[in-house]
């Protein structure tokens, strides 16, 4: 959890199921033939609609603020283990985008 975040209870997170994160370090696995911006437009993609899906306004540009500023695999096990480590990672971007 995020240490300033009035949700973290300062407790470790769940283990992620091993089927989640075989899959998702696959799929990244996959994508490293690619230029570096093929690969933030492939984990883009999929990572806008979760962040479209919290019902967050600024997707586009939280998305882009993500991608810019986190490595990719960690994203993507984000988004595929822990959304809502990723939703609060989201909430705090949101105020620097004003």
């Amino acid at each position: 959890m995020l240490a300033g975040s009035p949700s973290a209870t300062g407790l470790p997170l769940p283990k992620a199921d091993p089927t989640v994160v075989k899959t998702t370090d696959e799929w990244i696995d996959g994508l490293q033939d690619k230029t570096l911006h093929q690969q933030k437009q492939t984990v883009g993609d999929k990572l806008f609609r979760v962040i479209k899906a919290f019902g967050i306004k600024q997707a586009p540009k939280l998305t882009i603020a993500l991608l810019d500023r986190e490595d990719l695999r960690a994203l993507a096990h984000l988004m595929n283990s822990y959304p809502a480590v990723l939703k609060e990672k989201v909430l705090l971007i949101v105020p620097e985008l004003k």
